[in-house]
């Protein structure tokens, strides 16, 4: 799916104009066209904004959360992460868990305890459709994500 694309349906999805994601970055309506109509593709840092300003997770344009507590939700960068081999899934501590696995590049270790994500990716790894990728990167909340020690 093209960033072009993606940036549609994140509109679609805000009930957002053109015109008011331009006003929210600070440019003019032309760029923002280009970028819906392939013509240009926004550089890392504006995609970065943009994904700010629709509240949707930067991972929907191909880039990791900047920050790993934020507003978005990570199933995506989650489901990815546990094909890859990044995330691994426990019940060590009483409840389902992502626990990251040594090769993941933050530093420290990361947990993260929302059910609702964990039973999203389980589905989602059963039938992965774009369609249910965007609606899940869509999803605008906070995740339970806490530092936690070892």
């Amino acid at each position: 799916m093209s960033v072009s694309t993606k940036l549609q349906k994140a509109l679609e999805a805000r009930h957002y104009s053109q015109a008011q994601l331009a006003r929210d970055l600070g440019i003019g309506k032309v760029q923002v066209g280009r970028y819906f109509h392939d013509q240009i593709t926004p550089k890392t840092e504006q995609l970065y904004k943009i994904s700010a300003a629709l509240e949707v997770s930067p991972f929907l344009f191909g880039l990791l959360p900047d920050k790993i507590t934020m507003d978005g939700d990570l199933a995506g960068f989650v489901m990815e992460g546990i094909k890859e081999g990044f995330w691994t899934l426990t019940e060590e501590h009483g409840s389902p868990a992502l626990v990251p696995s040594e090769e993941l590049l933050w530093d420290g270790t990361l947990m993260v305890t929302d059910t609702e994500v964990l039973r999203r990716v389980a589905d989602w790894n059963q039938d992965r459709t774009e369609e249910k990728e965007v609606l899940a990167l869509l999803n605008n909340r906070k995740l339970d994500i806490r530092e936690t020690d070892s």
